[in-house]
């Protein structure tokens, strides 16, 4: 018998829909997530837009104090345009060759300034403007409008005649006439009326004694190094160098740069860890312009003497061979072959690497990286191996510090005659011999900033075996040790 389910009509229901205060409660709720998402997003961009205008004002900075520096001229009644276009010049010709400063242009002929619209101004958005008094550009969040962010457009670039290029005139200029570095005048002792061409310029008239005219402004001291620049060991890296401000910090700070690249505000006291071959310039800048200028630049190199001391060890790996390999040993020991127990023979071949220690090595020195020895044993054909990995490791810097160079040795088994085993002059013709498949190492090392190569090759053995650069022959049967050397190679930069 089969039972049919019940079909029972559903009841009819109220309709069922939202109340209009849940309705409400709902597009509240979404209304303030939505706000809290909005500003959110709104802060991450003004503070990344912030942090873009902070960076970009004080590389404008630097490089107003570099051009003032090498004979640029900023008037007080320059605007921020007139600046900018200043710093996009090059020394013309006829100052070019005469200056002892910076003669290319300092900025991008692309930047331009954006700036903010009189709503944006109300807003407490981070601005900037040029202070003529100081010739610095300065960040505010308030007070009148100002540049809002830097850009590049192609619209900037300078399209009149001269474009590009501006005089510059320095208080030094190199000599033209004279044997010293900058031309002079001799004078007569005395209080000339009218001093002209003192080091090649023409000078203003000095105020006269307690006139109460403001005095010319003296220019600062270079900043000192902790460090003279020159050669150091390439242990002794990375140096620490500090920076020392030798006037009044009231009216100057140092800022410095590391190969040529952004100048940066130095913090005095602060450590700067140099790495090999690293060139710090530096200057000391004027906080009062009206009454000091900006020091020369000055600047080290510090260069990396490499020379290492340590040890080294070996390990044998990635053997390969024929269909019945036969493999043994560990680390810096490697065994191949099946020995062929049933003419006598109960050892398989071997090779054995024994590191060694060494002293002040400089780059293309030739040293001794180990010793290498080899047992030549009899074996069953297909069970030998044709080749193994040598890793070389070298310890140095107090031992905190290694690199490892690998080369592929090939193992080459000689068919044996019947003079295999006399001991005579015939029996090296079945002589097996360890081949390095490439004398450079397979891998370079960073080493005191320059790339480094390994090139291995044998050298003396003992009497049962006799080497070439790149072979080590043992007679069938024999054992020898063979001394290995190793040079360290500069690696020819690709081009």
């Amino acid at each position: 018998m089969r039972f049919q389910k019940p079909n029972h009509r559903a009841e009819s229901a109220p309709n069922s829909g939202f109340a209009i205060i849940e309705v409400v409660s709902v597009l509240l709720v979404l209304g303030i997530l939505a706000a809290m998402i909005f500003g959110i997003v709104l802060n991450s961009k003004e503070g990344a837009s912030s942090t873009k205008l902070t960076m970009e004002v004080n590389q404008l900075n630097s490089a107003i104090r570099v051009y003032l520096a090498s004979g640029g001229v900023i008037e007080a009644g320059d605007t921020a345009e007139v600046v900018l276009e200043k710093l996009k010049t090059a020394a013309s010709d006829d100052h070019r060759n005469s200056i002892s400063g910076l003669r290319d242009r300092l900025i991008d002929e692309r930047i331009a300034p954006v700036y903010q619209s009189s709503s944006e101004a109300i807003m407490n958005q981070l601005r900037a403007r040029w202070n003529g008094v100081t010739r610095r550009f300065e960040l505010s969040k308030s007070g009148a409008a100002g540049i809002k962010a830097f850009v590049h457009s192609e619209a900037a670039v300078p399209t009149t005649a001269n474009a590009g290029y501006a005089a510059r005139e320095h208080v030094l200029t190199v000599a033209e006439t004279s044997k010293w570095v900058w031309d002079y005048d001799e004078f007569a002792a005395g209080n000339p009326s009218a001093p002209t061409d003192l080091f090649g310029v023409d000078l203003p008239t000095l105020p006269a004694a307690n006139s109460g005219s403001r005095p010319l402004p003296k220019p600062l001291l270079p900043p000192n190094f902790s460090k003279p620049g020159g050669d150091y060991y390439y242990h002794d890296f990375l140096l620490d160098l500090s920076l020392d401000n030798p006037n009044d910090p009231l009216y100057s700070s140092v800022i410095y740069r590391v190969n040529g690249g952004t100048w940066m505000d130095y913090t005095s006291g602060d450590l700067l860890l140099i790495a090999p071959n690293e060139q710090i310039e530096a200057m000391t800048v004027s906080n009062d312009l009206a009454a000091y200028l900006d020091s020369a630049v000055v600047s080290e190199q510090y260069l990396s003497t490499f020379t290492i001391t340590g040890n080294t060890t070996g390990t044998f790996e990635n053997a390969t061979g024929g269909p019945d390999l036969d493999v043994g040993g560990e680390d810096n020991l490697f065994e191949w072959g099946t020995p062929y127990v049933y003419g006598g023979f109960e050892d398989p071949s071997w090779v054995l690497f024994n590191g060694t220690s060494f002293y002040d090595v400089d780059p293309n020195e030739r040293f001794e990286i180990g010793t290498i020895t080899y047992y030549n044993g009899t074996i069953y054909s297909g069970t030998g191996a044709d080749s193994v990995d040598l890793n070389v490791e070298l310890a140095f810097g107090g031992d905190d510090e290694t690199r490892d160079f690998e080369f592929t040795l090939d193992l080459i088994n000689v068919a044996n005659d019947e003079d295999a085993h006399s001991g005579g002059p015939l029996a090296w013709a079945s002589a097996d011999y360890v081949y390095l498949d490439d004398v450079h190492s397979t891998v370079t090392q960073n080493l005191g900033g320059v790339e480094y190569e390994l090139i291995l090759e044998f050298g003396e053995t003992t009497s049962d075996g006799f080497s070439t650069i790149d072979s080590f022959y043992v007679l069938e049967e024999g054992i020898a040790t063979g001394t290995l050397y190793g040079t360290l190679v500069q690696v020819d930069p690709v081009l």
